[in-house]
């Protein structure tokens, strides 16, 4: 196993572009996010996870028959199901994506297969809000969420030009969770944000491993919309959050992390809406 990180994602490899989106793609199919298939029906529009049509991401990976998805129905109303993202199509958008300011792309392969990636991307409040946080039909209401931002990044209503980082969802194969990986992995991505001088914005979710993780980093949660995704910042301007300090703050996560666990469990057992089936409408 080895990491690998690049200060501009367009240095990628071509080889490796493959294997990267189709991590992608698991990343997002798998729950919490649960974007494997949806409902054809316009008036049901359920979604679905890996593990409602493979019991677990195992299964999935040692799938033959790729029928049983093919042929999986609406578990509410029976009717077909189609994937939301097709991985041809998909390839091309990353190919694209990797050229604009995306900063640094972080990847584990054995020997060539990505196993562990994340992606720092730098862009406008404007453009992130508009594109990148507009993935799911009705999602936030923009203009609420460009002035939230503007007043605690920037102490101004309206700051829609203002260049932030942007941090996406980390994701990382099951059986790598948890082993020395993660320190390095950490440290790299904590240095490549300071070096970016930069606030930070991210969207995750409650029920997601990377909640915790975020919130032992000082993250401060700002809104949530209907599907339960929460948007997070740190202000470069923060006092406690200087990556000069990293040992501190490595001290910071270890110590943190478990206590986020509970209290992020807490706000799922505090709120039924997390048990039901999500439908983009």
């Amino acid at each position: 196993m080895k990491i690998l990180s690049y200060k501009k994602a367009s240095d990628i490899e071509e080889k490796y572009l493959s294997s990267l989106v189709d991590l992608e793609i698991e990343c997002w199919w798998q729950k919490p996010f649960d974007e494997y298939k949806i409902c054809s029906n316009p008036e049901c529009k359920a979604v679905f996870a890996i593990e409602d049509i493979y019991e677990n991401l195992k299964n999935y990976r040692n799938r033959i028959d790729n029928t049983i998805s093919e042929n999986f129905k609406c578990l509410d109303c029976d009717s077909k199901t189609e994937f939301i993202y097709e991985k041809n199509e998909f390839l091309e958008i990353i190919k694209e994506y990797i050229k604009w300011e995306v900063s640094r792309v972080l990847l584990i392969d054995e020997p060539e297969k990505v196993e562990w990636f994340w992606v720092l991307s730098k862009d406008t409040l404007e453009n992130i809000i508009n594109y990148e946080f507009a993935t799911r039909p009705n999602s936030y209401d923009k203009d609420k969420l460009l002035k939230e931002l503007s007043q605690k990044l920037f102490w101004i209503e309206d700051v829609r030009n203002e260049k932030v980082a942007l941090l996406h969802q980390i994701y990382v194969w099951t059986e790598y969770r948890w082993k020395w990986y993660w320190k390095e992995i950490l440290k790299n991505i904590l240095k490549n944000i300071g070096e970016e001088n930069i606030s930070v914005i991210l969207e995750t979710r409650y029920d997601s491993e990377f909640f915790s993780m975020t919130k032992s980093m000082w993250f401060n949660d700002l809104i949530n919309d209907k599907y339960w995704y929460i948007i997070q910042y740190i202000s470069w301007n923060n006092n406690y959050f200087q990556f000069s300090k990293i040992n501190n703050l490595f001290q910071n996560i270890s110590d943190k992390f478990q206590f986020y666990k509970k209290e992020s469990l807490k706000i799922l057992l505090s709120n039924e809406k997390f048990s039901f089936r999500k439908y983009y409408i």
